[in-house]
């Protein structure tokens, strides 16, 4: 691994498979919001998302979901041990003008309950 340069892999994304986990040099993996997004309808998405959580915790990966978009969603994200968590519920784009007011003013307190 270079200094300063992370890794990541997309999981469940059209080429993707589990033999990743054996060979990629990466930190983190990072699962699709259309699983994210219908884990409260899907009881095949939660199991899904759940046991990926774990299995990539045993190979020593951070886990970034996609798409959060509501309180609900980040919470149960929080309870299965997710470790980062992006979408909607945090922003809509930005500017890049802008940006920096709104990091600025983002508290992380407000969202990981």
């Amino acid at each position: 691994m270079c200094v300063g340069v992370r890794l990541r892999f997309l999981l469940f994304s059209f080429f993707s498979s589990l033999s990743y986990f054996k060979t990629l040099p990466a930190d983190e993996l990072k699962i699709d919001k259309s699983f994210i997004l219908n884990m409260h309808e899907s009881s095949g998405d939660m199991f899904l998302v759940e046991h990926v959580i774990s299995l990539a915790h045993k190979f020593n990966l951070q886990v970034v979901a996609e798409g959060v978009e509501n309180a609900k969603t980040l919470s149960l994200l929080e309870s299965m041990g997710c470790d980062i968590a992006q979408g909607y519920h945090f922003s809509r784009p930005v500017p890049k003008d802008q940006l920096l007011e709104w990091l600025n003013n983002f508290e992380v307190a407000k969202y990981w309950i």
